[in-house]
């Protein structure tokens, strides 16, 4: 499986692990992106990956442009 660069397509496929564990609002917004591809903007020091999700989150929860940090054992990359 290929690993997620910045600029790839990827479609979220699953919540992390910690969920469960995460503030309410963070909760909704990483349940709420399952399905939905986003390309990577970025990628954390640890390999987790930046998603520009507002398009979907910014209506749930309020706010502007939101982003998710995600691990990239949640997504796969697309071809878009």
């Amino acid at each position: 499986m290929k690993s997620p660069r910045v600029g790839d397509n990827v479609r979220v496929v699953r919540t992390p692990d910690a969920l469960p564990s995460m503030l309410a609002d963070t909760r909704k917004a990483l349940e709420s992106i399952v399905g939905y591809v986003f390309p990577v903007k970025g990628i954390g020091r640890y390999g987790q990956l930046e998603l520009m999700v507002g398009s979907v989150v910014d209506p749930l929860i309020g706010g502007f442009m939101n982003t998710v940090w995600i691990e990239p054992d949640c997504v796969v990359v697309v071809n878009q």
